[in-house]
């Protein structure tokens, strides 16, 4: 159908048997110079590195357990804990065993200290970060020195109080790490989310030296009117105390009105998009990743969100009502302009938040005029720059002929040809393309997986998917020819990430990249075997996309992590090593627009548009 349409030996003879003490002076000798080895060869860079990754769960003075561990291959350092994640070539690595009360806390090293990993299930984050398998440097900057200030119990059931001297509301247990937010006047009490607790009832890691002090009338637990110094870890606030100062900022969906500032405190009333406040009474009160403030709208009286540092949006905006004279032209601001997003480094903000129910995959059209979104109820489509909704009757010639269903319900994954006039889409293990223009459907497949991900190779010769076993553990790579014949399958290795494939830059290496366990491979259809790019080493990889030129490859978008507790990395598309950036964005889906202005992203209900304002 066409798119229109150790070796051992056994040589038989019994080995001579050894008489006993001719093997004690060899035992003895391996002993020692084990035993010399561990001594001599230990660095002081990796006993350091390991002292500053295992300093929140240990007593700082507990000397370690040492052993030299010696071509590790299998895992990024050796842990059993994640298993399956090789690093790009077999490395020695120091281990120290740290006693605790609760048993062994261990690290491991590479012998010169720049590779560090906890290896203890108390730990939640393994990773070791982006590691490229060529071009690596010889040696690797020492991590980002935290500088923030955390405590941990010395004992477990640590009473955290209200105040100072005050009512006991929880209890924490050496196994919790909390960041110090503050302390009162003297020092001799520390402040976090949760109350307050005796300095010298807790360890102290990081930078504690200059924690502000704080007024415990208004930094208690359960008083949240307490922001840290320079608004760390939130966005800064923009609105501000009077009558109406403030609106709603979305066109789309509106803003919840709760009881307390706290995400789960009883709702009261949802305030309407663009509806200007009455008032604003109180706040900022900082809590979680959240900003809120109290307002009155409509005779209601609440607390409401004014941003989400994780979503990096803003829910209010400040309000200026109507002066008597309009303005003159001159005086207006200029609306804010949009530049390429090309640097790991560049600023990067949320110009769009769409609430998708079970947004699941995102795709922008060749032209860019178009953002496509798979979602629960089907596609849905969104106008650019404006990013405004667009029915199918704009997107199809003939929407109302449509001979399925399928763009009405719910899709996994979409993706456009690079020539604009091909839409495929996925929904379990089926996949349709379509011809916009023409409102038809071109090719409908079945396949044993569950379909990942789509895309057209850049000249539009080929067609490839990925689809994964519900266990992962079986995965798969496919690619179909202009005739819709299968030529080429590929098998690929799950270990829990999601398989997925993109069409190489115009200026690439091959026809597609995709991604296969922890690695990244760049594949030429007509040219032997696919080629290993990059590996993430202890890292899960969810999806990824590039930004490219016309010199190539220029950004690396990824979204890693496990689901809840993923994150967006931005990575030099050239250097791997260099410099990158985080955002902390649980995403799904990731896609570049064709002028590299726009970055989107899935995540279950929302889809982030994200840019670049000058």
């Amino acid at each position: 159908m066409r798119w229109g349409q150790s070796k051992g030996y056994n040589t038989g003879e019994p080995h001579p048997k050894l008489a006993e003490p001719d093997l004690r002076p060899l035992i003895t000798l391996l002993l020692l110079g084990h035993a010399l080895l561990v001594a001599q060869a230990q660095p002081s860079e990796a006993l350091a590195a390991a002292y500053h990754a295992a300093a929140p769960f240990i007593n700082a003075a507990t000397p370690p357990r040492v052993t030299l561990l010696r071509e590790v291959p299998t895992t990024a350092l050796g842990c059993e804990l994640v298993a399956g994640l090789p690093l790009a070539q077999a490395l020695d690595a120091w281990r120290f065993d740290f006693p605790t009360v609760a048993g062994d806390f261990t690290v491991y090293t590479s012998v010169d200290g720049h590779l560090t990993q906890l290896c203890d299930a108390r730990v939640p984050n393994l990773g070791a970060g982006l590691i490229p398998l060529v071009n690596q440097p010889d040696s690797a900057a020492s991590p980002n020195q935290d500088a923030s200030c955390w405590l941990r119990a010395n004992s477990d059931g640590l009473n955290v109080r209200e105040a100072p001297l005050g009512k006991a509301v929880a209890k924490i247990d050496r196994l919790q790490q909390h960041k110090a937010l503050g302390r009162n006047e003297v020092g001799d009490w520390l402040f976090y989310r949760e109350g307050w607790v005796m300095r010298l009832a807790v360890r102290l890691a990081g930078n504690c030296d200059e924690l502000p002090a704080l007024d415990p009338t208004v930094a208690a637990s359960g008083v949240v009117h307490f922001c840290p110094a320079g608004y760390a870890d939130f966005l800064p606030p923009r609105i501000n105390i009077g009558i109406r100062t403030a609106r709603s900022a979305s066109q789309t969906f509106a803003n919840r009105l709760r009881a307390s500032p706290q995400p789960d405190a009883p709702l009261i009333a949802e305030i309407p998009p663009r509806s200007i406040l009455d008032s604003v009474l109180d706040g900022p009160a900082c809590q979680d990743r959240y900003i809120w403030w109290q307002v009155a709208v409509a005779g209601q009286i609440g607390w409401t969100i004014e941003s989400d540092s994780l979503a990096n949006f803003y829910y209010l905006e400040p309000y200026q009502r109507p002066a008597l004279r309009p303005h003159t032209p001159a005086s207006q601001p200029r609306p804010p302009t949009l530049r390429r997003i090309d640097k790991p480094g560049a600023p990067i903000d949320t110009i769009a938040l769409l609430e998708i129910e079970g947004a699941s995959g995102v795709a922008f059209s060749p032209d860019g005029s178009l953002l496509a979104v798979a979602g629960a109820t089907g596609a849905a489509f969104f106008s650019l720059p404006d990013i405004a909704p667009v029915g199918h009757d704009a997107v199809f010639a003939d929407s109302g002929n449509l001979p399925s269903n399928w763009l009405t319900q719910s899709l996994d994954t979409l993706a456009w040809s690079h020539g604009g006039d091909k839409l495929a889409v996925s929904r379990g293990r089926e996949l349709q393309v379509w011809q916009p223009a023409a409102g038809r459907l071109a090719l409908h497949f079945r396949f044993p997986y569950k379909l990942r991900s789509i895309a057209f190779s850049r000249d539009d010769q080929w067609l490839a998917v990925t689809g994964a076993s519900a266990s992962a553990q079986h995965s798969a790579l496919w690619i179909y020819d202009q005739h819709g014949d299968l030529a080429r399958s590929l098998p690929l290795v799950g270990a829990g990430s999601p398989p997925t494939v993109i069409a190489a830059p115009e200026r690439g290496p091959g026809d597609f990249l995709y991604s296969s366990a922890d690695k990244l491979f760049v594949l030429t259809v007509n040219a032997g075997q696919p080629r290993a790019m990059y590996q993430l080493a202890g890292v899960q990889q969810r999806a990824f996309d590039l930004s490219a030129d016309s010199a190539g490859v220029s950004l690396m978008a990824l979204a890693l992590g496990t689901q809840g507790m993923g994150w967006l990395a931005l990575v030099d598309g050239v250097n791997a090593a260099a410099p990158g950036r985080t955002l902390r964005l649980d995403a799904d889906d990731l896609a570049f627009s064709p002028d590299r202005r726009f970055l989107a992203a899935t995540t279950s209900d929302r889809v982030f548009v994200l840019g670049t304002i000058d």
